[in-house]
């Protein structure tokens, strides 16, 4: 790790004392004469350092550390491009340094920020470098140790499974990931009962002895006197922003209560759903929907059955197509291409276009969003979606062969609950 990051490696800082600080780069009093320019710039940097607060956002936080607009919107975008922005989370930490102005330069009057670092754990450090005529990106991670930990126990007279969970110790995000896909298969308030069974098992990461957030559930199975046994099992591919990474029953069955399709295959938010720095006016502006990095070309899907209202030219929106649904419409902008027209019949899952640039757009990417009557909502807060409702083909193929993997760390961990453990006293 390099030593100029060393400053991020701070204990948590509680939320209700977030302030805006500066931290000096530690260094000579005074540069040596044989210093190049670029070090002699780096010793003379700030580095401000704020924890993003409950309802914040980087583009606030960069505002309040006294980025300019053009750096926001810059910094934003391309941040957006390597870090999904929707899993950015109260307490993550940003770290902006400024090149100071040139004195010599009259025009240059508002610092420039240099360089910007977005660490959303103790061991992750995303590092966003003005190089000059761009920006540079590259990752950093600190080694960590991965942990499997298996759990059950029994629901009693009064609990929900949620309160069992909590008395486990899970927070309140890992027991949901827990409860959720029973939701779909199961009727907690028609037929739980006192004395029904719970098994999990979980990925935990540590650091230094300190557990780190983002626990996985991998498997959950219930059951009870009239609850006859279900499981889930986690599904992963490769890619992190795989739509079709989640839990699914052994036949391959999406299990997540009320889910649509989601839009694309890949689902990596580089613009979330709210107020924020265009990135092409560098003003603020509200953003009524969420931006999905995508290739152009990339195929586009309806998340739900519906009609479509409207297939053409949108203004700045350009090739754009909406779909009225039961309670919503959809909204699908900055398409390459259009297969629906208006007024046709289309079902969850059917292709209704593909990915591209038109219209006021700094990129291919889909611009997606949903408007609940006349007023648009968050679509990532107000939907539940999924790769598909059932995995198929080659990704059923790997899903059993990755349920099988899970069953065998289950009968390991078994294994080690059933095996004593012994002490043996050293002789006198």
């Amino acid at each position: 790790m390099s030593e100029k990051y060393k400053p991020l490696l701070l204990a948590a800082i509680p939320l209700a004392a977030i302030i805006l600080s500066v931290v000096m780069l530690a260094g000579r009093a005074q540069a040596d004469d044989n210093d190049t320019p670029a070090e002699q710039q780096e010793e003379s940097r700030e580095y401000l350092v704020r924890v993003i607060p409950p309802g914040g956002s980087i583009y606030q936080a960069m505002q309040d550390m006294g980025a300019t607009f053009d750096d926001i919107a810059r910094y934003s975008y391309f941040m957006g491009q390597h870090v999904d922005v929707s899993k950015i989370q109260i307490g993550d930490t940003l770290k902006i340094a400024f090149a100071l102005p040139d004195s010599a330069d009259s025009t240059s009057s508002v610092p420039r920020v240099q360089e910007v670092v977005y660490r959303p754990d103790l061991i992750t450090f995303h590092i966003f470098t003005d190089t000059g005529d761009s920006l540079a990106y590259h990752r950093e991670k600190l080694p960590f140790e991965t942990r499997l930990r298996l759990l059950d126990g029994y629901v009693e007279q009064g609990w929900s499974l949620d309160y069992a969970l909590e008395q486990k110790g899970l927070p309140a995000r890992v027991r949901q990931q827990i409860i959720k896909p029973l939701e779909s298969k199961i009727a907690f308030r028609s037929y739980a009962q006192p004395g029904d069974y719970y098994r999990v098992m979980l990925e935990e990461y540590f650091f230094e002895g300190l557990q780190l957030p983002g626990t996985a559930v991998y498997y959950v199975s219930y059951e009870g006197r009239r609850i006859s046994r279900k499981e889930a099992f986690r599904y992963r591919e490769d890619a992190d922003d795989s739509a079709f990474n989640g839990m699914y029953n052994p036949e391959g069955e999406a299990l997540m209560s009320n889910a649509v399709r989601s839009p694309l295959d890949y689902m990596h938010v580089t613009s979330p759903f709210g107020a924020r720095i265009h990135p092409i006016s560098r003003t603020r502006r509200m953003h009524n929907g969420v931006d999905y990095r995508g290739r152009t070309g990339t195929p586009v899907y309806a998340v739900a059955s519906g009609r479509v209202i409207s297939a053409g030219v949108n203004g700045g929106y350009g090739r754009e197509v909406q779909i009225a649904h039961q309670e919503y419409t959809t909204q699908y902008a900055h398409l390459s291409k259009i297969h629906v027209r208006r007024g046709q019949a289309v079902h969850k899952g059917q292709l209704i276009g593909r990915v591209g640039n038109t219209g006021y757009s700094t990129g291919p990417h889909l611009h997606f969003g949903v408007r609940r009557g006349r007023r648009w909502v968050n679509p990532i807060s107000n939907l539940n979606m999924v790769g598909a409702v059932k995995l198929k083909d080659d990704r059923l193929g790997a899903f059993k062969t990755q349920m099988e993997q899970i069953r065998l760390e289950l009968e390991k961990l078994e294994r080690q609950w059933l095996t004593p453990t012994t002490e043996t006293a050293d002789a006198d």
